[in-house]
C-alpha cells in the first residue's frame, strides 16, 4: 500500500475496518479480540507508512469515542484502546521528537491529530511526556532576539498544547508544575517577541493567531493560579523542557503578570474587530473567568490562624492591587476598542464587519460589568473623568459623537444610581454642570449642538431612573420610605436644587430659541419623558410637572404640534398620578394648586388648537396636525376627563362649546385613530360628569346643549358617514348616551332618522322603527350593539352580502 494513495480512499478504508472492529469486538466472546494490533500489523505490512498509520489511529479513536455503546461493550472496547495505548504513544513520539526541521511536516501532522484523538483516553501520566516535546516544537531553533518561528510546526503544536488543556486528563486547572508553570516561562520568554512582531508588521500573521488561541486556553485552564499568584514572590520549581532549562526562573508573580500583559496586548490590538483584526474578541471571555477566580481565591474555606492573619491579609492586599491596576487597563482599553469608525470608513465595511463589530461592542459591556466587580467607584471615577474631558475637547466633537455619548452617559449614570441618592450628587453635578452651561452659551445657529446637549441630559435622567418597577412596590414598606426619605433630602442638597434650575432654565432658553424646529423638539421630548417621575420614582434630577407644562404652553402658542400635545398629556397625569391599587387606598382629588394648573394648561392648548383649525384650509393642509389633534389631544381631554372633569365646567362657554363641537365633527372622519379618540373622550366626559357628586347642574346644559348633536353625528356615522371599523366605538359612545340620557335619545333619535336632512342611506322607515325600538327596549350594550350594526349594514346596502357580515365585527 502506498502512502500517497488518495487519502479519501484510505480514509473511507480506515472507517470500515473500525466499523467492523466494533461489530467484532462487541460479540460476546469477541469475535476480533486483538483487532487493533493485528489492524496495524496487518496495514504496515501492505506497507501502509507512518503517517498512514498515524491517520488510522486516528480514526480509530474518533469513531470509538462516538460509538452509541454501552454496558459492557463499551468498557470492552475501552479496555482495548487502553491496551493499544504504548504502541500508539510510542508512534506518535517516534515522529514528534525526530531532528527540526521535520522532515515530513505531513507526518508531523498526522502525529498531532492522532495525539489530539487519543487524549481522552491517555492518562495524566502518558500525557505528560509529550508537553515538553511540544513546547520544543513552538520554540524557535535560535534563542532571543534573533528567533524566526516555523508558523507549520508552531500551529500544530499549539493546537495540541489547547488540546491538552481543555480536553484532557490534565484539563480544569490540573498540572501546574508540568503544564501551566512551563507554558507561563515560555510565554515570558517568546509572547513578548511575537507581539512586537504582530505590531510592527501591522497584524497577527498564523503564528501570532495561534498564540492569542493558545493564551486564552491557558487563562481557561490556569484562572485560579493566575489569581492566587498575583501577588506570589515565590520562585516555582519547574519540570522544565531541554530548550527553556537555560532561562532564569522568575516568581509565580512575574509569570502571572507577564500572562496578562501578553493577553492584554491582544486584547488591545491596533484597529478595528472584525476589519482590521480578528484576534481580540477572543479575549474577552478570560477577564470574565479571571474576575470569578479572584474572588474565589479571596475566600477561605476556613479562617487563618491569629498569627497567619497579617500574612494573608498583605498577600490579599497586594493581590487586589495588581488586580485593580489590571482592570483599570482594561476598561482604558475597552473604552478605544468599541469606538465606532469615522463614517467614510464605515462606508467601506460590508456588513457581516458591521455586525461583528456589534457584537462585540455587545460583549465588551459584559466584560465590563466584570471589571465593575473589581473596581467599583474606581471604574466609575474614571469613566465620569473621561466623559467631562471630552465632552469638554471640542476638537475631538467627531471621535466623540462616534462613541454614542448619550448611551454612554446613560449607562454610567445608571451605575451611579446604584450609589446611596447624597453620593450621586457629586457625579452628577459633574455631567451635566458643563452641559447645561453650555446650552446658555449658544447662539441661534447652533441647532446641532443644542440636540447634542439635550440628548445628554436625557441619556443622564434615563439612567438614573430606577429598573425596577416602582408599581410592584408599596410605598407604606419600611425599606420603601427609608429610600424615599434619603432620597428627599439628596433633592434639598443645594448643589442638586441649582442644576435641577440650571436644566429648566435651559431648557426654557432653548425653547425660546428653536420650540418651531422639529428636532429640537423631538429631543426636547426625550428630556421631558427622561426627567419627569411619578412621586415613587424621584431622582435628584426629576422636575415638577407643572412648570414645564407652562413651557409647553408657550411653545404651543407659537406651534401647535403632536410633541406639545403628547407631553402635555403625560404631564397633566403625573399631576394627579393613578392609584394602582384602589381596592387598599382612597385616592384623593386633586388639590386647588393642581386644579388652578391644569385649568390653565386646558385653556391654552384648546385655544392654540382652535386657532389653528378655525383657518381656512388649515385642516387640509395639516394633516398630521389635524390627526395629532384627535390621536393625542383629545385623548389628553378624554385623560383630564378622567382625572379632572371639573376644569371643563370652569372654561369660558364659548371655548367649552368650541372644544365639544369639534369633537362631534370629529366623529364623521374617515380617520379611524382619530375618530376612536374622540369617541373615548366624549364618552368619559358624560360619564365622569354624570357620575360626579358637584356637576348636577353641568349634566344638564351638557347634554341640551350637545346631546342632539353628538346623536346626529353617531347616527350619520352609522349611516355611512364613518368608516365602518369604527362602529365598535361608535356603538359604545350611542350606548352611554341612551343609557345616560335615555329620555332625551329616544326622543332625538326618532326626530333626526326621520329628518328629511338625515344623511342619506338604504335604510327604510321599518329599518329605522326597528332599529329604535329595539335599542330602546332593554337599553343593555349587547342589545345596542345588535341593533346597530343591523341598521348599519341595512343603511349601507350590505344587507345579506357575504361581506358585510363577515365585517360586522371590524
Amino acid at each position: 500500500m502506498a502512502s500517497s494513495r488518495n487519502k479519501v480512499i484510505l480514509r473511507k478504508l480506515f472507517v470500515a475496518i473500525t466499523s467492523l472492529a466494533l461489530k467484532l469486538g462487541t460479540q460476546t466472546p469477541s469475535q476480533w479480540p486483538d483487532w487493533l494490533a493485528s489492524s496495524v500489523q496487518g496495514l504496515s505490512a501492505l506497507g501502509a507508512s507512518t503517517e498512514s498509520l498515524l491517520d488510522y489511529l486516528a480514526i480509530v479513536a474518533e469513531e470509538i469515542e462516538g460509538a452509541d455503546l454501552v454496558g459492557s461493550h463499551k468498557a470492552a472496547m475501552k479496555r482495548n484502546l487502553m491496551d493499544g495505548t504504548p504502541m500508539v504513544t510510542q508512534a506518535i513520539t517516534a515522529c514528534t521528537s525526530r531532528p527540526r526541521p521535520h522532515p515530513s511536516p505531513q507526518e508531523l501532522r498526522s502525529a498531532l491529530k492522532c495525539f489530539a484523538a487519543w487524549l481522552p483516553f491517555l492518562p495524566a501520566n502518558d500525557i505528560t511526556p509529550f508537553i515538553p516535546l511540544l513546547i520544543t516544537l513552538m520554540t524557535p531553533s535560535r534563542p532571543p532576539p534573533h528567533s524566526e518561528f516555523d508558523e507549520d510546526e508552531f500551529v500544530l503544536a499549539s493546537d495540541a498544547i489547547q488540546e491538552i488543556l481543555s480536553r484532557s486528563a490534565l484539563s480544569d486547572g490540573a498540572g501546574s508544575k508540568i503544564l501551566t508553570e512551563p507554558l507561563l516561562l515560555w510565554c515570558d520568554v517568546y509572547g513578548g517577541i511575537i507581539m512586537e512582531q504582530t505590531l510592527s508588521a501591522g497584524g497577527a500573521d498564523g503564528v501570532s493567531h495561534s498564540l492569542c488561541k493558545l493564551l486564552t486556553a491557558i487563562g481557561d485552564h490556569s484562572n485560579q493560579y493566575l489569581a492566587s499568584n498575583l501577588a506570589v514572590s515565590v520562585v516555582p520549581q519547574l519540570l522544565l523542557p531541554d530548550v527553556l532549562k537555560s532561562y532564569p526562573i522568575p516568581t509565580k508573580a512575574h509569570l502571572a503578570t507577564s500572562y496578562l500583559k501578553l493577553l492584554m496586548g491582544y486584547t488591545s490590538l491596533p484597529g478595528f474587530y472584525g476589519a482590521d483584526e480578528d484576534e481580540s474578541e477572543m479575549t474577552l471571555g478570560f477577564w470574565y473567568l479571571f474576575q470569578e477566580a479572584l474572588w474565589a481565591s479571596s475566600d477561605h474555606e476556613s479562617d487563618p490562624e491569629p498569627d497567619e492573619n497579617d500574612f494573608v491579609e498583605k498577600k490579599e492586599k497586594e493581590q487586589w492591587l495588581v488586580a485593580k491596576a489590571v482592570y483599570t487597563e482594561l476598561v482604558k482599553v475597552l473604552r478605544r476598542k468599541v469606538v465606532w469608525p469615522s463614517a467614510s470608513i464605515q462606508q467601506t465595511w460590508a456588513k457581516d464587519q458591521v455586525d461583528k463589530f456589534q457584537a462585540y461592542r455587545r460583549d465588551v459591556g459584559d466584560t465590563l460589568i466584570n471589571a465593575y466587580y473589581v473596581l467599583r467607584d474606581d471604574m466609575l471615577g474614571y469613566y465620569v473623568s473621561d466623559t467631562i474631558d471630552r465632552l469638554g475637547a471640542t476638537q475631538n466633537r467627531d471621535v466623540w459623537e462616534d462613541t454614542e455619548k448619550s448611551k454612554v452617559l446613560q449607562s454610567i449614570s445608571s451605575v451611579i444610581e446604584a450609589l446611596p441618592p447624597a453620593e450621586q450628587i457629586s457625579p452628577i453635578e459633574a455631567m451635566l454642570s458643563p452641559v447645561v452651561t453650555k446650552l446658555f452659551e449658544l447662539p441661534e445657529e447652533a441647532r446641532a449642538v443644542a440636540i447634542e446637549q439635550l440628548l445628554i441630559i436625557s441619556g443622564v435622567a434615563k439612567g438614573l431612573t430606577r429598573t425596577t418597577d416602582s408599581l410592584l412596590v408599596s410605598d407604606e414598606s419600611p425599606d420603601v420610605q427609608a429610600q424615599t426619605e434619603k432620597m428627599r433630602l439628596a433633592r434639598e442638597d443645594p448643589r442638586v436644587v441649582r442644576l435641577r434650575d440650571a436644566v429648566l432654565d435651559a431648557i426654557r432658553r432653548t425653547l425660546e430659541m428653536w420650540s418651531t424646529d422639529a428636532s429640537v423638539c423631538d429631543a426636547l421630548s426625550d428630556v421631558f419623558k427622561a426627567i419627569t417621575a411619578l412621586p415613587s420614582d424621584l431622582t435628584l434630577l426629576s422636575l415638577p410637572a407643572g412648570p414645564l407644562l407652562g413651557l409647553i404652553c408657550v411653545a404651543s402658542q407659537r406651534q401647535l404640534t403632536a410633541v406639545w400635545l403628547s407631553l402635555a398629556t403625560m404631564l397633566t397625569i403625573q399631576l394627579d398620578p393613578p392609584n394602582f391599587l384602589p381596592g387598599l387606598f382612597k385616592k384623593s382629588p386633586p388639590d386647588t394648586e393642581v386644579h388652578t394648573v391644569v385649568l390653565n394648561v386646558v385653556a391654552v392648548l384648546l385655544q392654540a388648537a382652535l386657532n389653528l383649525f378655525s383657518q381656512s384650509g388649515a385642516m387640509q393642509d395639516n394633516p398630521d396636525i389635524v390627526q395629532s389633534f384627535f390621536t393625542f389631544d383629545v385623548e389628553q381631554y378624554g385623560q383630564i376627563a378622567q382625572h379632572f372633569v371639573p376644569v371643563f365646567y370652569q372654561l369660558p362657554q364659548d371655548l367649552f362649546n368650541a372644544l365639544v363641537q369639534c369633537a362631534v365633527t370629529a366623529l364623521s372622519m374617515q380617520e379611524r385613530y382619530s375618530l376612536v379618540s374622540t369617541c373615548n373622550f366624549l364618552g368619559t366626559l358624560i360619564n365622569r360628569t354624570i357620575s360626579h357628586e358637584n356637576l348636577s347642574e353641568s349634566k344638564n346644559k351638557l347634554v341640551q346643549a350637545h346631546g342632539r348633536s353628538i346623536l346626529q353625528a353617531l347616527l350619520s356615522g352609522f349611516a355611512g358617514v364613518a368608516p365602518r371599523s369604527a362602529t365598535p366605538n361608535l356603538i359604545e359612545l350611542l350606548s352611554t348616551m341612551v343609557t345616560r340620557f335615555p329620555a332625551e335619545s329616544k326622543v332625538w333619535m326618532a326626530e333626526i332618522l326621520y329628518s328629511p336632512e338625515f344623511t342619506p342611506s338604504q335604510a327604510t322607515p321599518e329599518a329605522k322603527d326597528r332599529f329604535v325600538k329595539t335599542v330602546f327596549s332593554g337599553r343593555s350594550l349587547r342589545r345596542t350593539r345588535d341593533a346597530a350594526q343591523q341598521f348599519t349594514l341595512v343603511a349601507r346596502g350590505l344587507e345579506g352580502s357575504n361581506f358585510g357580515y363577515a365585517t360586522v365585527s371590524m
